[in-house]
């Protein structure tokens, strides 16, 4: 009996550390977007750490569907991240799917927090044709 609980107890043990390297961000809800937004990327900007390829995409507005202090015509800028491959293991969020393309036409769907403005997580914005 002592040997079955012991190996139940080092099981339980296992899978805890194996889940707890993978440990990721929660997923926002698109419906929840402080913006909402159609436009054409402009620019893509990349800063890179040890852990984290950072961006902050450049979008001309054309469209606005949600959110105050913009126009059409505007420029606006949000931001996203992808982990580096290279990046040791670690607990941490693996970052945005995607990041946007120069020229590509997109719908983004970005919160405001500290009057920063990032992409929905994980998945923040569409392709959209022209």
């Amino acid at each position: 009996m002592y040997r079955f609980i012991l190996g139940a107890c080092v099981f339980v043990l296992q899978v805890c550390l194996v889940t707890s390297l993978y440990a990721e961000r929660p997923p926002e809800a698109r419906k929840d977007a402080s913006y909402v937004i159609t436009g054409t990327v402009d620019g893509v900007y990349l800063w890179q750490t040890q852990r984290y390829n950072n961006y902050v995409i450049k979008i001309l507005v054309e469209k606005v569907d949600r959110g105050t202090g913009i126009r059409p015509g505007d420029f606006f800028y949000a931001s996203c991240f992808q982990r580096r491959p290279s990046a040791p293991p670690e607990p941490s969020a693996q970052g945005h799917r995607w990041v946007p393309r120069l020229d590509q036409r997109i719908r983004a769907y970005v919160n405001e927090r500290n009057g920063e403005h990032e992409g929905v997580y994980a998945d923040w914005f569409d392709a959209v044709g022209r």
